[in-house]
Formats: C-alpha cells, structure tokens, sequence
C-alpha cells in the first residue's frame, strides 16, 4: 500500500483541520488523516504507518483529546467508518451479547438498546464518544461503566494481529478512567462485544432519559468541552473543589472555567489548546494550595 492506493480509496486527507475532529473545537492540523471504513482497512492503515514510521493517534469521537495549537506532524486515524453492530443473540431472551464497532455512537447504541428493553448502557446515554474511546478510557456515569458491560474487547496488537481480550473481572483489567488499552496505547481497539440483560424491575429508556436531562440541566453543553476536565480524585468531587477554591468562570484567552459546572473548562470562542491547557495547570495549582488535593487531568493533552 502507498499514498495513492489510499487516495484512490477515498480514505485519506492532508493537512486535516484537528479542531473539527475533537470536541473542545481547537488544534491546529494533522499532516495526514485516514478514515478506514473496515477492519481490513484498519489493519492496512495502521502497517502502512509503521512501516513508513509515520507516528499517528487513534481519534473516535475527540471528546477527551486536544492536538497542539501548531498541529500534528504525524497522521490521525479516525475510527468513524468502523459502524459495524452484530446482535448475536434473541433479543427477546433475557440477555444480549453483540459485537460494536469502535466508532459507533455511544450514545446512539444507548438509546437503541435501552429502546429494546436491554439494561446496563442507561449511564451512557448523552456521553459523546465512540465505543473504542469510552471502552479505552472506562467511559462511565451516574454509577455505571463500559467495564461492567464488557464481555470481549477486539483490538490490534503491536505486530497488527487481531487479538481478542475477554474481560475477566478479577485480573482488573477495567478500573475508574482507566483500561488495559490505556497501559498498552499502541494497541488499536476494533470493537468490542457487550452483554446486557433484561430487568422487568427497570425502565432503560425512562433511567436513561433521566440521565439525559440531568445532563442537560448540570452541564454546560452549549458550549464546546471536553466533558470533565479532571478526574474524580478519592475522596472528593474536583467540581466542589474547583468551586470552593472560587475558580468557576476564571478563564484564560477563550477558555473558561464552567459557571453551570465547575468540573468542566469550556471554549467560549476562539479558545486555543494553549488556553485550555494553561486553565488546567492554573485550576490544578490553586486547587492544591487550597485544600491540599492533587487534580489529574481526564483531557488528554497530545504533544507533537
């Protein structure tokens, strides 16, 4: 495989604008963009860049990740195009399995499960990410999270083999904000298989609903963010610590520490990745020299 024979495919881009591929809105462009809408494009793409020693980064939705202000020297692989959804099994037994593909909505496959009655996915509805970022990071809320719904995780490993990982609860391989795949980040994440059960005793839609216009009621999601900006330290709410260290609405060029929800730092317009990444280091000082506690950024910030 070449350049061309990707062109030729219509999967991939130059000089791609990284502030529409991520949800704070900012960063600067990657020299390269590619949109494998297969697996077997996936594993071309990713061999391609190895054996070219392009550097690259795996992007689903962006919705935790921000790019230099100066761009990306390497290549951005966007998982968009991996759609797939295989239910295996009755859904009108008491349990589902199915295989997802990494790029799939995790708010659509929310909505669509909970819709069939299936329980375990309720806390995901509005969550903006794909199912390969929340499966990296542990996406979860309002109690739940992807390692609870887990059954397999399918991925490509450092020698481009497809690889599967079942997901045994007591090897830990899913804890808060945190995966297997974040200790090995060269592996790329294909899909995943979930298992949900049926609950007579529970509303999906309706939990899952309310979920929603809690969202919509506490965040600030008229505004471009990264959803919470640090992660919840033991112990404590970052929100309420960033609040009582008088730091909500503080902002830096156009990013600002949220007033609706102090655990979030939003672009207001025309915010840059420096901006947002100053508001944090200056929201982690403070926040120490008030009450003592260290804040862990849930952004990830990418250097070039």
């Amino acid at each position: 495989m070449n350049f061309k024979d990707f062109e030729a495919k219509n999967i991939i881009k130059y000089n791609f604008n990284l502030a529409t591929a991520c949800t704070m809105k900012t960063g600067g462009c990657a020299k390269y963009a590619f949109f494998p809408t297969t697996k077997e494009e996936m594993a071309e793409v990713i061999l391609f860049l190895k054996n070219e020693k392009i550097k690259c980064k795996i992007l689903g939705n962006g919705s935790n990740v921000i790019f230099p202000d100066s761009g990306y020297s390497g290549a951005v692989v966007l998982t968009s195009g991996l759609k797939e959804l295989e239910i295996s099994e009755n859904t009108d037994s008491d349990t589902v399995k199915f295989y997802v593909g990494a790029g799939y909505s995790l708010t659509s496959l929310a909505l669509k499960m909970c819709k069939l009655g299936f329980a375990g996915l309720e806390f995901a509805y509005g969550i903006p990410a794909s199912v390969g970022g929340a499966v990296f990071m542990n996406a979860g809320a309002y109690g739940g999270e992807m390692g609870f719904v887990i059954d397999s995780v399918e991925y490509l490993d450092e020698s481009n083999s497809v690889c599967t990982l079942t997901n045994d609860k007591d090897k830990g391989y899913f804890t808060y904000r945190h995966s297997f795949f974040t200790d090995h980040p060269e592996y790329v994440i294909l899909g995943a298989t979930l298992k949900l059960c049926k609950d007579e005793s529970v509303n999906p839609l309706e939990i899952a609903e309310k979920n929603m216009q809690a969202r919509k009621d506490k965040q600030p999601l008229e505004y471009p963010s990264c959803g919470s900006a640090f992660k919840r330290p033991q112990g404590y709410f970052a929100g309420a610590l960033i609040e009582q260290a008088g730091l909500k609405g503080k902002g830096i060029g156009g990013a600002f520490v949220s007033e609706k929800h102090a655990g979030f730092v939003v672009n207001k317009g025309g915010a840059t990745t420096s901006d947002v990444v100053n508001l944090l280091e200056y929201v982690k000082n403070v926040v120490f020299e008030r009450s003592g506690v260290t804040l862990e950024p849930e952004i990830n910030v990418i250097e070039d």
